[in-house]
């Protein structure tokens, strides 16, 4: 099956073919759910044996996650025709570099650290590649990507704790001497027992790595011939001429060992030896004396290697004096994950040192600074419940946000103090003359200006009513101290720009177009355009952009909610972001017992289901408009027809069903109106504003008398609460539970006595149920966490979910004095961990069926990518003075 362009498949139209091999034939693609570029890989052959392995591949990807490992989108089947959805990547195959000749011993042994970084947790996982070859990795902007495990060999294993797990993505193109039978692989790069067709394990991989190595730092293969007899006999049987770099030569040669026992017997140790390697003679003897230890927390790092030359070499002069770009991952601590993707790593303002949050099992946040020369971060101790940090001018002091507050503490720790009450906040800036400008990043927000000592905050900005403004957000400082920029969010997207602000005067100036943060260094601003982060020339006295923009890196996660681009910019131009990775989930039936059943839909991005009263049909979010906003869909699971409920490109969420089914409930921004909206099930007609005003609020449940919407919100310096919505009413929301702690996902029994929620007074989430409307009458059902908590129809057992994905039952007696028994474990499944106030799975009236949203891919964030040096990459236009 040969495509061509403008031919689709599935949701997907082909662009270009690619390339082509033994495994399959790989296209350029538009994704027209997303509107994005993929790279589309189908089997086109009906033979079997290529089948099964097709389908090992998809297993064999799906288990991994890792910058340096090319990422899987989506799988699917066209009619008979399987196919997988991976990253698409411009660059060029490290083959195609080769060709020009040797690569620079650094250069080259940046890419093998990437490489082994990425075999290491393949194998880690269960997963030998046995196809590695320089065709099958792409040098990209963003580093040295792993492709095509169609030939890869899975063995049942648990994963080491802390290696991500996660999807991943292939490409494919044709290479000499590839075949598919029982030797398998390419045979330049095969090791002794493979072209034997004796049964090979990860050592394999680790001698194509070395093969790779040499021919990196030769510029010619170390196992070469006329004909595959020659190839085979060469490999069994020669030793291949000295490297000239004899540290490198050494390790190279453990590699290339016959027997697999005296090869390198993990790929983390060999990258850890390169690394030593690099800064080692030229020429001469290797040196015996010590070597750096084993990076523990960098354990996901692309090329942490670099990162310690490159350190040692700077010796923390201006990044712009070293040689080459370098790129790294940097992971959290143990036991941790980075926090939500919205929530940026933070450069500081030298360069030096990174500022990031991270989260528990229990989902606590933490904020951590880890210093680029040390191999330990450190907590910031009295930083529980951070989020959103950003530096001081000076770098001495960090401010970070709470639900209720603003704070600074030392960024070499200490007493954490209150700068001011706020609502919870995603963004600010703090110049070096101690003024700290913010932003709550909740609807209707506009900047305030506080002292960084502490005081009363001071609205600084008004919204444009006549641009159609939403929300002021992203402050950035100029290096004057005086004028900042912002984004200037607005309900019609071609309003939505940055704006040049000033503390001293009130005139504004719109520098671009865009609707993503920005950053001012290194004479250029960095921002976010289509995924890519560009830099270009500012002239910050005529507050004008000059040349134009260069690419700077691929791949930067965007938060379309508020704009918010997850990356930071020092003074020196070094860079630090959040790759995208796309949190794929599906849509799946699951029994009582946690037995699949089937699903609705195909996979995406999901975020709450909602079931209507009678079973019928779903309610969904999914962030596939045109625009990125997430919208509202219903599925008929009699005609199993999807259709969009939200008609528009605003942001609309958590869809709640009245009780005849015949209206949902749901909260949007429209119109420079955020608030509660509703509209007929049937189609036809605008929605109807039910409540509006400056918080972000959402329904979580509509009375069964119709008479309740029940909701939560986050007003400024009282964090989540509860109210009620009386139908029909004045509009005003009647308060339901106000108290310190942070309160959401109310819902009502059916009888309308009881209603069963999610409270932190315990210092982590658990599901409590209080009498309604008194509230005279509260316990706590959950023992060791929980949220969502449902009713079944019937009110006689409440449904709740934990963090670790455990679908929990309890026994309860609503009619008379509530009771109820003990938690009861149902099933564990991979359940998406969605915002306070979504819910990710719904329960049938009876309680015997759940439709669930389950993660595909990575358990966890990604790590965060870290770029020392970004001009020396080509990209960047030169300084015109």
């Amino acid at each position: 099956m040969s495509l061509a362009a403008g031919d689709r498949i599935g949701p997907f139209q082909i662009l270009s073919a690619i390339g082509a091999g033994g495994m399959g034939e790989v296209y350029k693609a538009t994704d027209s759910r997303l509107n994005r570029t993929v790279a589309i890989k189908i089997l086109p052959s009906a033979d079997r044996d290529l089948a099964t392995r097709f389908d090992q591949e998809a297993k064999a990807i799906a288990k991994l996650a890792h910058p340096n490992i090319c990422t899987l989108h989506d799988v699917g089947v066209d009619g008979s025709v399987p196919y997988l959805v991976m990253e698409y990547l411009e660059g060029e195959t490290l083959a195609s570099r080769i060709a020009r000749g040797a690569l620079p011993a650094a250069e080259a042994v940046g890419i093998a650290v990437q490489i082994a970084e990425a075999l290491a947790v393949a194998h880690h996982s269960g997963i030998t590649h046995r196809d590695l070859k320089p065709a099958n990795i792409m040098l990209t902007k963003s580093g040295a990507k792993l492709l095509d495990f169609g030939l890869a060999k899975l063995r049942e294993t648990h994963p080491i704790a802390g290696l991500p797990a996660g999807s991943t993505g292939i490409a494919t193109q044709a290479a000499p001497f590839t075949t598919a039978g029982t030797i398998l692989g390419t045979l330049h790069y095969m090791a002794p027992e493979q072209v034997e067709g004796r049964d090979a394990d990860h050592r394999a991989d680790l001698w194509a790595l070395g093969c790779i190595v040499y021919e990196m730092l030769a510029g010619r293969r170390p196992f070469d011939a006329a004909n595959p007899a020659g190839v085979i006999a060469a490999v069994l049987t020669a030793s291949p001429a000295p490297l000239t770099h004899a540290a490198l030569d050494r390790i190279d040669r453990t590699c290339l060992e016959k027997n697999p026992d005296d090869r390198w017997q993990d790929a983390r140790d060999l990258a850890r030896e390169l690394r030593w390697a690099v800064d080692a003679p030229a020429a001469g003897a290797a040196s015996a004396g010590a070597r750096p230890s084993r990076v523990a927390w960098i354990a996901a790092g692309a090329a942490f290697s670099l990162l310690v030359v490159a350190l040692a070499a700077l010796a923390f002069r201006p990044v712009a004096q070293t040689a080459s770009t370098v790129r790294f991952a940097v992971a959290p601590p143990p036991e941790t994950e980075l926090y939500d993707f919205a929530d940026p790593v933070r450069i500081s303002p030298d360069g030096r040192r990174l500022l990031f949050t991270t989260r528990d099992r229990d989902g606590r946040s933490q904020l951590w600074v880890q210093a680029l020369d040390s191999m330990t971060p450190q907590r910031l101790a009295g930083t529980e419940g951070a989020n959103y940090p950003f530096w001081s001018a000076d770098g001495r002091s960090v401010a970070f946000f709470t639900l209720n507050a603003l704070k600074r503490i030392p960024a070499a720790g200490g007493s954490a103090q209150t700068v001011c009450e706020t609502a919870t906040g995603i963004s600010g800036t703090w110049n070096r003359n101690g003024v700290i400008v913010f932003s709550s990043g909740l609807a209707n927000s506009t900047l305030f200006k506080v002292p960084a000592d502490g005081g009363t905050p001071v609205q600084l900005t008004t919204l444009d009513a006549t641009r159609q403004e939403t929300m002021h957000v992203w402050p950035q400082f100029l290096p004057d101290g005086d004028h900042f920029f912002y984004l200037a969010r607005s309900a019609r997207p071609e309003n939505s720009g940055l704006v040049v602000g000033s503390l001293s005067a009130p005139a504004k100036v719109p520098l671009l177009a865009l609707d993503s943060n920005a950053f001012v260094a290194d004479g250029h601003l960095f921002f976010v355009r289509q995924g890519a982060l560009w830099a270009q020339r500012l002239d910050s006295e005529r507050f004008r952009l000059v040349d134009d923009p260069v690419a700077v890196a691929d791949g930067i996660w965007t938060f379309t909610g508020h704009g918010g681009g997850a990356f930071s910019v020092s003074e020196g131009g070094s860079v630090a972001y959040r790759p995208i990775v796309p949190q794929m989930t599906e849509l799946v039936w699951l029994d009582r017992n946690g037995r699949r059943l089937g699903t609705i839909e195909e996979p995406g991005e999901y975020m709450h289901v909602s079931l209507s009263p009678d079973d019928a049909r779903v309610a969904f979010e999914r962030g596939i408009s045109k625009k990125g906003a997430a919208g509202i869909w219903l599925y008929d699971m009699r005609r199993r027809v999807t259709e969009r409920f939200t008609l528009d490109d605003n942001w609309s969420w958590s869809p709640v069903w009245s009780a005849d089914g015949t209206r949902i409930a749901f909260a949007a921004t429209a119109d420079n109106a955020p608030g509660i909206y509703e509209r007929g099930t049937a189609g036809g007609g605008t929605p109807r504003l039910l409540y509006t005003e400056s918080m972000m609020m959402q329904p979580t449940d509509w009375s069964r008398d119709g008479q309740w919407i029940i909701g939560s919100s986050i007003r400024p310096g009282e964090g989540g609460d509860l109210w009620g919505l009386r139908l029909p009413g004045d509009g005003k929301p009647v308060s339901i539970l106000q108290s310190p702690f942070n309160e959401t996902e109310g819902r009502l029994s059916p009888n309308g006595r009881w209603l069963a929620y999610t409270s932190d007074e315990s210092g982590r989430n658990d599901v409590y149920v209080r009498s309604f409307p008194g509230g005279d009458v509260k316990r706590r059902i959950s023992q060791g966490g929980g949220r969502q908590a449902s009713w079944r129809r019937d009110g006689k057992e409440l449904l709740f979910r934990t963090d670790d994905g455990d679908m929990m039952a309890v026994p309860v007696r609503t009619e008379g004095a509530f009771d109820a028994s003990a938690p009861q474990a149902l099933f564990r499944a991979r359940i998406q961990k969605s915002f306070l106030g979504r819910y990710d799975y719904a329960v049938v009236a009876d309680a015997q069926r759940f439709l669930v949203n389950v993660r595909l891919g990575s358990e966890a964030p990604p790590p965060a990518n870290v770029i020392l040096n970004w001009k020396a990459s080509g990209g960047a236009t030169p300084d015109k003075r």
